[in-house]
């Protein structure tokens, strides 16, 4: 099994890469494939690449910033990222799509045009003003960003029980 993991930014300390670097060593050592793909060069997709894990670097300004601007900018380019992330998918044979992170959208979005499932690991709460500013630059409501969130996934993995519930979503037993 291949699966392409998505990261929004190359740190290997923090939450989101910590919660990246053990799973996808887990799964090149015992039962398939790790890909990643970050939006720049640096710590972690070093420390994967010492571990054989394939990474690639599809650049992307990625603001997690409260400001609507901010999500704007990241999304002048997202149908290009969106074509490499897709190219990854096909020419890697890939099985599943994880993305690692609510401030990218590149990966459920190639998935979805790749028809090849996708997994959403939510590691903020969506009711507090850490809502990454590309859901702000959506044009969706605030309380149907999980209903958006949930039909670009296959399952949603919450951090917390209190993370799950800040999506609003009817099905939340998916989330977990």
């Amino acid at each position: 099994m291949k699966i392409l993991f998505v990261q929004h930014d190359a740190h290997l300390k923090g939450g989101a890469g910590q919660v990246l670097l053990h799973p996808t060593k887990g799964l090149q050592k015992f039962c398939g494939e790790s890909i990643v793909i970050f939006p720049k060069d640096g710590e972690l997709p070093m420390a994967l690449g010492d571990e054989g894990v394939k990474t690639f670097i599809v650049p992307a300004e990625v603001f997690s910033s409260w400001r609507p601007e901010s999500g704007n900018w990241y999304l002048a380019g997202l149908s290009n990222r969106v074509a490499q992330y897709r190219e990854i998918i096909r020419s890697d044979h890939i099985d599943i799509v994880h993305t690692n992170t609510p401030f990218v959208i590149e990966g459920a979005l190639a998935a979805l045009q790749s028809a090849k499932p996708h997994v959403w690991h939510i590691h903020v709460d969506f009711q507090q003003d850490s809502v990454p500013a590309l859901w702000r630059a959506l044009p969706v409501v605030s309380n149907a960003r999980g209903q958006f969130l949930d039909w670009l996934s296959d399952a949603i993995v919450a951090v917390s029980k209190d993370t799950a519930r800040s999506l609003n979503l009817a099905n939340c037993e998916r989330c977990g």
